[in-house]
């Protein structure tokens, strides 16, 4: 654990991250979220697919969730 010092930025708090700790050359952009006392910061990657059914198989957004759907109905044919 490397004890760090807290400064303002504006009206906002920051700290800097030392080099031994500094996340790849590649992230761009972290999440923060909070755990009880602690701020836990993890990098930010997109998930990307390789292929359409990779994506498709990708979960979705928290925007939307999952939800049950009813079952498929069977339906006559009108054409022969």
């Amino acid at each position: 654990m490397i004890p760090m010092r807290l400064f303002r930025n504006n009206r906002s708090q920051a700290v800097r991250i030392p080099r031994a700790l500094a996340f790849p050359d590649d992230v761009r952009d972290v999440t923060i979220r909070r755990e009880g006392d602690r701020l836990v910061l993890e990098p930010l990657r997109p998930k990307t697919a390789t292929n359409w059914e990779e994506f498709f198989a990708m979960p979705g957004a928290e925007d939307f969730p999952e939800r049950e759907q009813p079952p498929e109905q069977v339906r006559d044919r009108y054409f022969d």
